[in-house]
This record gives structure tokens, sequence and C-alpha cells, in this order.
């Protein structure tokens, strides 16, 4: 018998979701150490700090997508395993 344990499923769900706001807030975390370091370089290094923050604005949006990406999917995935077990209960009372 298959048993689908929906709360172990939505504990899961909710790391996922912890984790991936850990990350971002890294990644924000970083981004105004950058800002901050960058203006008291002068010259290359203010440069490449320039392009470094360039870089961790991309990645930063890039990282917050893949994040509602995955949380879409891990949403779907939830829904359709308890629809799947609502419906092989309800076929069991019949």
């Amino acid at each position: 018998m298959i048993r689908v344990k929906g709360a172990a499923a939505a504990a899961a769900l909710k790391n996922i979701e912890a984790d991936i706001t850990g990350i971002e807030l890294e990644l924000e975390r970083l981004h105004h150490r950058i800002v901050e370091l960058s203006g008291a370089w002068a010259g290359d290094a203010q440069v490449s700090a320039m392009q470094a923050l360039q870089r961790s604005e991309a990645n930063l949006l890039a990282m917050r997508h893949l994040g509602e990406a995955i949380r879409g999917l891990a949403v779907q995935s939830l829904v359709g395993v308890h629809d799947f077990d609502r419906k092989g209960a309800s076929a069991w009372q019949r």
C-alpha cells in the first residue's frame, strides 16, 4: 500500500523555501559588501569591483527566478501528490 506523508512533503517544501531564502540573503549581503568596498577603490580595482557588482546583480536576479521556479514546481508536485492520495482514498471508500 502506498501511503503519502503530506506533512513530511509540506515540511520538505518549507525547507526548500528556507534554503532558497538563505541563499538569496547571502547574495544580498555579498552585493552590499561589494558596493561598500567599491567606493574605497580607484582605477582598475574599482572597475573590477563594478564588474563584479554587475555579475552579482545578474546572478541574484537569476537566482530569484530559479527560486521562484523551484517553489512553483515543488508546490505543483505537492498538490499533485495530495490529489492522487485523495483520489486513491476516495476509491477505497466506494
